[in-house]
């Protein structure tokens, strides 16, 4: 047994360390979701899998599925942890025509996703807002993603909607593209995306990874849309800071964008955001700071690197190293 010191009272946390030190944290063994404690109704090893009750949750072996459609987790309830315990849900035996999601949340706040590999689906991880989806809701917030592995999406490898979002040390590879319908998501075919935010206040990408994006499955090159990140539709102070997004080659597919500020339907798009330190190669432009019709974008832009880009600032202008470019 470890020899414990008992220490005086200016100092319990010594204590404290003393005895929890070397323990994991409780949060990725007592997975009991929304049943009693001690019962480990959190635990997932099979999928589908519907979470249905607010509550930690964990995936406790590597999962293999063949889903066509649908999700391999759906979140339908708010104030869940899923933690995925550094194991694999691959999909790729659906084939490239699948349209299943690995994770799928509509219209939720205060989902918590960590720890683990995705492979093989329409989109990694889609946690949405019901407008994108054809409803008139848009309660979508709160989110945290982080250190997943999205590997061979077909369209998405992340998407977070709404305010209040941190997607942070994410690795994204390989999404291909798809010209499949997904019904869940209108006018989702041609096109591939390595992380898709938007949508509200205080977004935060920070230090995620994305390798190799484009759109070969079925696409059609001269009308597809190839992004490494997008920010859509009215994000106020969003920070893309410290991202770096590769591309083996220069996609086909003209304009091909790094980072793509944007808008759909017609509405505004981002205001006030900070793009910093990112790092973008081969793409046939860097970062896309909104078009000058119908379009706006305010913001500051500054420390961003690219090297095999045509384009490296469009809408925009280069950074000046100290000061930033304010638009």
């Amino acid at each position: 047994m470890r020899n414990i010191r008992f220490v005086s009272a200016p100092f319990p946390f010594l204590l404290f360390f003393y005895l929890t030190a070397g323990v994991a944290s409780a949060e990725t063994i007592n997975c009991d979701g929304g049943g009693a404690a001690g019962s480990g109704a959190g635990r997932i090893t099979t999928v589908p899998f519907t979470i249905t009750a607010p509550g930690v949750y964990c995936v406790t072996q590597k999962i293999t599925s063949n889903l066509a459609s649908g999700a391999a987790i759906t979140i339908n309830a708010n104030n869940v942890l899923l933690d995925l315990n550094d194991f694999a849900i691959g999909n790729i035996g659906a084939g490239t025509t699948t349209t299943a999601v690995g994770i799928f949340a509509q219209d939720r706040q205060n989902i918590h996703i960590r720890n683990g590999v995705l492979r093989g689906f329409w989109a990694g991880v889609a946690l949405v807002n019901g407008t994108s989806v054809g409803l008139t809701s848009a309660l979508s917030s709160g989110h945290t993603v982080e250190s997943i592995i999205s590997d061979t999406s077909y369209a998405i490898g992340i998407t977070v909607e709404g305010p209040y979002v941190t997607v942070k040390s994410n690795k994204v590879m390989n999404t291909q593209g798809s010209n499949v319908v997904n019904p869940t998501f209108p006018n989702s075919q041609n096109f591939a995306t390595g992380i898709v935010v938007g949508q509200g206040v205080g977004i935060h990408v920070v230090d995620n990874v994305i390798y190799n994006t484009d759109c070969i499955n079925g696409c059609t090159a001269s009308t597809a849309t190839v992004l490494g990140m997008a920010i859509e539709t009215t994000a106020y102070g969003a920070v893309i800071e410290g991202n770096t997004i590769i591309n083996q080659a220069i996609s086909a597919v003209p304009g091909s964008r790094g980072i793509f500020f944007g808008g759909h339907g017609g509405t505004a798009a981002s205001f006030d955001s900070f793009v910093y330190s990112n790092n973008i190669v081969n793409y046939v432009q860097g970062i896309f700071f909104c078009s000058n019709t119908g379009f706006v974008c305010t913001g500051v832009m500054i420390g961003n690197l690219t090297t095999g880009v045509t384009t490296p600032y469009v809408n925009g202008s280069s950074p000046v190293p100290t000061l930033g470019t304010n638009f």
